[in-house]
């Protein structure tokens, strides 16, 4: 396995199997074979603009309120310059979860997970659902006083001879309850024993729309980091196998495309050697697992294909297309991203597609290319056509469909055997290094100028020679 230790200088050196995770690549044995571990990391088209933008803080609360349907800085307003006292009475709440019985009670397993590292002046979505349900022990009414009633081990009042309860002197402060509230309910029983007053509102209708978002839970399996508000948003665009198999793995949106379990997961190999297609995402830098699996290396709010109408056609040009958006809700404001932070214009997107087709040319090797299938296409019509790129090593020219091959100029071919005449002339232009070429039952003058290939052996096989033929090879040796 090579060290990989910059995708830009060691691009072309890379197999899929050394870059993607140990998750993935377990899955890819599973559903697609082995045989796609060996295969070289492709090189995407130049014409797609990649790269890791931060997105503006304007443009990242933009992003965020379409996501959640709210003002999403109003509800993080409602956490911010909380007092110290009440925080710590939260803490001192939520201390009896470490012990408290969560068999029975959702409410409290819930809390038990998301809460045992909360910090209020950097909360989490996760961590505001568990405070919007009745997990936080009620503050009492003796809390602050002097002089409280003594208790005994069960909470009951300790009772004195006269039959009164007991009372006790005691440094004044937070007392607790058994009966459970909720983070507002909590909030306004503390304005009723502390001078300092909270003003904020845990059940703004910001916040609600938030909870009610997330509790959708895409992919309730995974878990994840929600402390997104005080982190960046980043536009990502990248040709990265890891990426392009985790197309699908969030906990905003969900699709067919899941390498896991999505419903047409069979059709998501062929975008990893499409050079073509490379998708986009709005991230934030937090991992997502499965267990102790590491799943993902970051949480994706929103994702989009860009594609490359390659112009192959003689009556079509190039052009990029902005395929559809997942979840939908996003779509014009990940289109706004995509052209402001990159400068690509599209010529269409999933919203003003017009009937364009797109032609699918996987790099992969040319007797495996009916081993792929054709991927999974959310708005354009779909054409085929033969690519030869850095996995493809080994041609016969009088392969099915070889006078139609795409031939890029980066092509790797060190074995070529010229055995029909219609041969792509892209071919013979390109500066190839090739082990050796093979011509067999060609006339041989017929036979193309290969000044372009540095070559180390030629080989004949059943070919017509003339005398003045043999004078004219004898170059070549």
């Amino acid at each position: 396995m090579k060290w990989i230790k910059s995708r830009k200088n060691f691009l072309n050196e890379a197999k899929i199997g050394d870059v993607i995770l140990p998750s993935q690549k377990k899955e890819v044995i599973r559903t697609f074979g082995e045989k796609w571990l060996d295969m070289e990391e492709i090189t995407a088209t130049e014409k797609i603009i990649q790269g890791d933008w931060e997105l503006s803080k304007e443009d990242k609360f933009k992003v965020l309120n379409v996501l959640f349907g709210c003002d999403v800085e109003e509800a993080q307003k409602q956490y911010t310059d909380l007092p110290d006292e009440f925080i710590a009475a939260v803490n001192e709440s939520l201390s009896f979860l470490e012990t408290a019985d969560d068999t029975r009670d959702v409410n409290i397993k819930r809390a038990k997970e998301a809460l045992a590292e909360l910090d209020l002046k950097d909360i989490g979505i996760d961590e505001m659902i568990a405070l919007n349900y009745p997990v936080l022990r009620k503050l009492s009414n003796e809390t602050n006083k002097a002089e409280i009633i003594q208790r005994d081990e069960t909470g009951r009042p300790v009772m004195g001879s006269d039959g009164r309860p007991v009372k006790i002197q005691v440094e004044p402060g937070a007392v607790f309850e058994k009966n459970l509230v909720n983070l507002e309910s909590f909030r306004q029983d503390y304005n009723k024993y502390y001078d300092k007053k909270v003003n904020s509102n845990f059940n703004d209708r910001n916040i609600q729309n938030i909870i009610n978002v997330v509790k959708q839970d895409h992919n309730s399996e995974y878990k994840t980091s929600y402390k997104i508000f005080n982190r960046p948003v980043f536009l990502k665009i990248s040709h990265n196998p890891k990426d392009i198999l985790n197309m699908s793995i969030s906990k905003f949106y969900a699709s067919c495309q899941h390498l896991y379990s999505g419903g047409y997961r069979s059709q998501l190999i062929g975008n990893v050697f499409d050079p073509h297609s490379i998708p986009a995402f709005l991230i934030v830098k937090t991992p997502i697992y499965n267990g102790d699996d590491l799943l993902s290396e970051q949480l994706p709010i929103a994702r989009s294909m860009v594609r490359y109408l390659d112009g192959y056609d003689k009556d079509e040009k190039g052009a990029i297309f902005f395929d559809r958006t997942y979840p939908d809700r996003l779509r014009e404001i990940m289109y706004e991203m995509m052209t402001k932070y990159t400068g690509m214009e599209p010529i269409g997107t999933q919203k003003s597609n017009t009937g364009q087709r797109y032609t699918f040319s996987p790099d992969v090797p040319a007797q495996a290319q009916g081993d792929i299938k054709d991927p999974y296409m959310d708005s354009l019509g779909l054409s085929r056509k033969k690519y030869v790129g850095i996995n493809t090593t080994r041609l016969t020219t009088s392969m099915s469909g070889f006078d139609k091959m795409i031939i890029s100029p980066k092509a790797r071919v060190k074995e070529l055997i010229v055995d029909s005449p219609s041969v792509p002339d892209a071919l013979f232009t390109l500066p190839l290094k090739l082990d050796w070429i093979k011509f067999k039952f060609i006339n041989i003058k017929e036979m193309p100028d290969t000044s372009n290939f540095d070559c180390k052996s030629f080989a004949f096989d059943k070919c017509k020679f003339s005398n003045e033929d043999i004078q004219k090879v004898s170059c070549f040796w």
